[in-house]
């Protein structure tokens, strides 16, 4: 004979180790969250305090440092909020693609890039196109990285 009561008894075990992993999650999701605040309520505090040394600037620009901290302190807020966003998963291209770019930049031609991967010579064209693009905006980006860091 079947004994319900082990099957209960063992349904409310898995039923509490379930429950107890999903606070343990949410635990620490409130730390984070708790620590992003208070982050954010220090820099409140700042925003505050540089606006109240702002007052006793005077117009004739003696403390343009200071009014650029401010100016910078009175923008963080409006960045972007992403921690608490999944970041969405990194996309590739279709392989043939990336042989497509890697074939022209072999010095192949794009009529015979096209009769190999079976594709037209329109779309080799545009795929070339972006991929030159997006080599373009790669190169700014890296661009204004090092002026940042300069």
């Amino acid at each position: 004979m079947f004994d319900y009561n082990l099957l209960l008894t063992g349904i409310t075990l898995l039923l509490c180790i379930v429950l107890f992993w999903r606070s343990i999650l949410l635990r620490k999701r409130l730390g984070e969250r708790s620590n992003f605040l208070h982050m954010q309520n220090a820099k409140c505090k700042e925003i505050n305090q540089l606006l109240e040394s702002n007052e006793n600037l005077h117009s004739d620009g003696e403390d343009f440092l200071a009014a650029l901290r401010l100016a910078e302190a009175q923008m963080e807020p409006q960045n972007p909020r992403t921690h608490f966003v999944p970041k969405p998963k990194e996309t590739h291209p279709p392989e043939r693609y990336i042989y497509a770019k890697k074939m022209h930049q072999s010095g192949i031609q794009k009529e015979e890039i096209a009769s190999s991967l079976g594709m037209s010579g329109n779309e080799i064209s545009q795929i070339l196109k972006l991929a030159n693009l997006c080599h373009n905006v790669e190169d700014k980006q890296d661009l204004q990285g090092s002026l940042r860091a300069a």
